[in-house]
């Protein structure tokens, strides 16, 4: 009972623009995503909620589609602040990063060809490679022309609103349908693809949302580029937010603390096997091996800020230790 009041009193005292804030700084921090910093902010920082209820969140987010940073995000604003709360803290993980994102990952794609900027993103480009292999396995047929005679962007748009409405275990996980239905139209090659994805992971904020954009930006320009963000996100969070208030609402139920004893487990379980996955598919020698022990380490044993470790790994990259 302490511990509701205490909750609740948080959420009477944030304040609108400490959210905005707040989710911008992890969104401008969380170069790769934001999982890390979400959690440093919100608990260990501002202390708006403690680790029980981010795990909660966590374990909701994880179980849903789309971009699970954004839920979480989402899900904090609403459990702090209600609707205006959670439209606050995506507006602030989202919209500022994204613009500056956009604007930087359009630059690096320009000179994509400097040798330097090859090997910085050299280690984000082996599982996109690893996503082309498996559309040519796929063997996609060209898309009938009466798809090509509509706008490319518009197409795309909507074929990202299916998506990422069944992009379970976040979007990552539809990346290879993204990449067969774009190089089956003629609109992006491998290579391309492939640029994208790495651009999008050296950058902060939302990164698959930033990839979905660059893309839509390369279709139709600036609005190309806003209508893939909004089919990327826009379907998720409302998502989101309906699962979070059923969900808040019957919190202290039985059946529901039953249910969050399993399904926590579970949830580090794909964490984890999502980790997994990405250092086997990006660390294919003993210094990418041993880079990814030494970040897993240092996360672990210190209170070192994750920024620091990517600036270590990026500087490494750049000088082609890795």
């Amino acid at each position: 009972m302490t511990q509701a009041v205490g909750v609740k009193r948080v959420e009477e005292r944030v304040a609108l623009a400490a959210l905005f804030v707040g989710f911008l700084k992890v969104s401008l921090l969380g170069f790769g995503g934001g999982l890390v910093w979400a959690r440093r902010i919100v608990v260990d920082q501002q202390r708006w909620l403690d680790d029980q209820h981010f795990a909660e969140i966590l374990t909701l987010c994880q179980l849903m589609p789309g971009p699970n940073i954004v839920g979480i995000t989402l899900c904090v604003g609403a459990k702090l602040r209600g609707a205006i709360g959670a439209i606050t803290a995506v507006s602030g993980f989202i919209l500022i990063p994204w613009a500056v994102g956009l604007a930087l990952g359009g630059l690096c794609l320009r000179y994509a060809h400097l040798a330097i900027l090859q090997n910085i993103l050299s280690s984000a480009l082996r599982p996109a490679r690893l996503g082309a292999r498996q559309h040519r396995r796929c063997g996609y047929r060209r898309r009938e022309s009466a798809m090509n005679s509509s706008s490319p962007s518009v197409v795309l748009a909507a074929h990202l609103a299916l998506l990422s409405s069944i992009s379970f275990g976040g979007f990552p996980s539809v990346l290879p349908d993204v990449h067969n239905f774009v190089a089956a139209n003629g609109w992006v090659t491998d290579r391309e693809f492939a640029n994208f994805f790495a651009v999008s992971q050296v950058m902060p904020g939302p990164n698959m949302i930033l990839m979905m954009s660059l893309i839509g930006l390369k279709l139709g320009g600036v609005p190309g580029a806003i209508a893939s963000a909004l089919a990327t996100f826009g379907p998720p969070c409302a998502m989101y937010y309906t699962a979070f208030r059923l969900w808040d609402r019957f919190r202290d139920m039985p059946w529901q603390r039953i249910a969050r004893r399993g399904l926590t487990p579970l949830t580090i379980g794909l964490v984890i096997a999502g980790g997994y996955v990405m250092a086997r598919a990006a660390d294919t020698g003993w210094p990418s091996v041993v880079v990814t022990a030494a970040a897993v380490g240092l996360m672990l044993a210190t209170r070192l800020s994750p920024l620091w470790i990517l600036i270590a790994g990026g500087a490494a990259g750049g000088l082609g230790l890795l």
